[in-house]
């Protein structure tokens, strides 16, 4: 696309998908008013465009599975065209699972056809999503246009309605086409949103892009279908159930997308026991289910914490998802550290270094081809760990929903804050296009190779001189952070957000360079038992028959990467013959030494990483099973060794979740 016809795109999004900061200036405004406004507002997909290490990846998504899935499987050739479809869990009438997968991907790829300015996946992403555009505004009552409104009611249906929803609020706000906004209203304005429960699949998700078209179409009705649930006696009983811990173990996926759900209402009700009930919920996710890589373990349940428990794939999109909320409304630098945390490291893991095949499932150490072996029993013997090119036929959410891990975070890397300006949340490189002060356009390009080096320099352009606010996130484990702009030092103790904001007039060419100085940690934990469920007990996990478990193990992070002992591979089916894993870790942070070489021309993701750690150990006898995949206690250890851990996403075969030295255990 020539750069004539990306300036007019980006001006045509920016007129027509006016940010609720700006809408809120004018004194004509009838647009539904938050009772707490949020901190940021994400910019139009397309604002953002990815360079360096993180446009490689964004290509090879494009070339690989992003751009090519409807080529590979009828559900995402045939989904959402109101046709029968020729795959596991289709009804009859074209509904069913498709629908849910095909969403994911829609979803995934028009946000990086937009972040890339790419025509090809642009078009590909309009071509079905105006089939839905099209039937709503020809008489559809739903997103499923060609079948009566009585269909999206059902959970499963409506589950997938919901995610078509969000794909086609990305379509609009990068668009600005006004088709897509009255195809959405028609929908939301009265659309029924069942009781909140957690980790249920019953659709109440529908409640995010229910506020989001509120937002974007001034329409109180749209809102009032979403506060309705609020005034509900069941949903003041879900969340009182919430706020006082009351909480069990469920399926991963749901579970995580209906924690975020009071805090969304939050913003317009100003209840702080919306926002709380949110807050206990993640956290006690995070207590007892988030393993060292930034994302919790779900084997479709949520399964505690263990070095062979298991990550379905979809989770890396809706954690990454749930936090971005949070992020956009609290505005506090905690949640952009755990989306950089998951997309960083969770995130590359299950995708093969092409982008031409994937799998379903992750774990923190994979040993071999079949350890961990034991897989969850939702189709004996297919494979939850193979790389395919569906990723696991069966079932194919996971090689849908993959597709948004990358646009989620290339696409809020940067977002409008209330003061006009602009707020660095998640960093990387690339160009943002925007509009800050009295609507001056300006650009800023960040050049970087972040997270694999320390310093980040982002050049202002705007049009014209003009005074502004840009605000920096510091990340939560950067303890001494240098800023400056051109040579002034700029005060760099962050605010109680985290962020340092630098408000002044702004000219043409001024460079901000910030230096985010990264020291290795190493946290320390115990493996968990299975939760006691009957799921578990019908899955037959030998681990699960071990009711008491607390296997100590180490690991290792140096800024928002965690690092691993890379077993290599000759692809990410097979690991390398003879090579050596079996050490306990037997170090203090202060003993880890780390060494920096330049990035490589292009990235991949490869095994030779431009960060790695060299780390004391010892090798000893160490002869994991599916059942004990660590050490019941720390070990003694035989004859020292120095290894060497490179990122975790780097790695297919690995070991992050380290057996540990009687003397390590023992160091602070």
């Amino acid at each position: 696309m020539s750069v004539l016809r990306r300036i007019a795109r980006l001006v045509a999004v920016v007129a027509a998908v006016a940010s609720p900061f700006a809408m809120a200036a004018r004194s004509d405004d009838v647009a539904p008013r938050a009772a707490v406004p949020p901190s940021f507002e994400p910019l139009p997909p397309g604002a953002v465009e990815p360079q360096g290490w993180l446009r490689d990846w964004a290509l090879a998504a494009r070339d690989g599975i992003t751009g090519h899935l409807d080529e590979y499987h009828p559900t995402f050739g045939e989904g959402w065209k109101g046709k029968p479809i020729a795959a596991p869990g289709a009804h009859p009438d074209g509904t069913g699972w498709p629908l849910e997968q095909s969403s994911y991907w829609l979803d995934g790829l028009v946000r990086l056809g937009y972040a890339l300015h790419d025509d090809y996946l642009i078009n590909k992403a309009r071509a079905r999503l105006d089939l839905v555009v099209d039937g709503v505004l020809k008489g559809g009552e739903s997103f499923l246009y060609w079948r009566p409104k009585a269909v999206a009611a059902d959970g499963f249906n409506r589950w997938a309605h919901h995610h078509m929803g969000r794909a086609l609020v990305a379509y609009y706000r990068a668009s600005g086409d006004p088709r897509i906004l009255a195809a959405l209203n028609r929908v939301y304005r009265d659309f029924a949103l069942p009781d909140l429960q957690f980790g249920g699949l019953n659709g109440v998700e529908n409640l995010d892009p229910v506020l989001e078209v509120s937002a974007l179409g001034h329409d109180q009705r749209v809102l009032d279908s979403a506060l309705v649930l609020q005034k509900r006696p069941a949903f003041q009983a879900t969340l009182d159930g919430w706020v006082r811990g009351q909480f069990t173990t469920q399926h991963g996926v749901c579970a995580i997308e209906s924690a975020r759900l009071p805090g969304l209402l939050y913003p317009w009700t100003g209840d702080p026991k919306d926002l709380d009930a949110t807050l206990k919920a993640q956290a006690w996710i995070d207590e007892h289910h988030l393993l060292p890589c930034g994302v919790h373990s779900s084997e479709e349940f949520m399964s505690g914490i263990g070095a062979f428990r298991c990550i379905e794939t979809c989770n890396v999109s809706c954690y990454e998802w749930s936090n971005l909320w949070l992020l956009r409304n609290l505005g506090d630098r905690q949640y952009s550290d755990r989306i950089e945390r998951a997309f960083f490291n969770a995130g590359p893991a299950p995708i093969a270094r092409d982008f031409k095949t994937a799998c379903y499932y992750q774990s923190p150490n994979r040993i071999s081809a079949s350890l961990p072996g034991d897989e969850p029993q939702i189709a004996p013997g297919k494979g939850c760990f193979k790389f395919t090119r569906l990723a696991y036929p069966p079932v194919l959410c996971c090689v849908g929903n993959l597709n948004r891990i990358i646009p989620f975070y290339v696409t809020h890397m940067w977002m409008a804050t209330p003061d006009r300006g602009l707020a660095a949340t998640l960093y990387g490189p690339c160009t943002v296009t925007a509009k800050v002060a009295d609507g001056v356009p300006v650009k800023l390009t960040c050049t970087t190779a972040y997270p694999f080096e320390e310093e980040v320099r982002v050049r202002v352009e705007p049009d014209r001189p003009a005074r502004f606010a840009l605000a920096f996130r510091v990340p939560g484990w950067c303890a001494r952070p240098d800023v400056s702009v051109g040579a002034t030092v700029v005060k760099s103790v962050p605010d109680d957000h985290g962020f340092v904001r630098i408000e002044r007039t702004w000219e043409k060419g001024e460079t901000v360079v910030l230096r985010f100085p990264m020291q290795v940690r190493i946290d320390r934990g115990r493996e968990t038992p299975y939760p006691r469920l009957d799921y578990f007990a019908q899955q037959r996990r030998e681990a699960y028959r071990i009711a008491a478990m607390d296997n100590p193990y180490l690991s290792v992070s140096c800024g928002p990467l965690l690092f691993a002992l890379a077993i290599p591979d000759r692809d990410p089916e097979t690991p390398v013959a003879g090579s050596s894993w079996k050490y306990a870790l037997d170090a203090s942070a202060g003993e880890i030494q780390l060494e920096r070489r330049p990035m490589p021309a292009r990235w991949s993701w490869q095994l030779d990483s431009p960060l790695v750690l060299r780390a004391p150990a010892r090798a000893f006898d160490w002869n994991p099973t599916n059942a004990r995949p660590l050490p019941p206690a720390p070990v003694v250890g035989n004859e020292r060794a120095t290894v060497r851990l490179v990122p975790y996403g780097c790695t297919k075969f690995r070991v992050s979740m380290f057996p540990v030295t009687v003397a390590a255990w023992g160091k602070p």
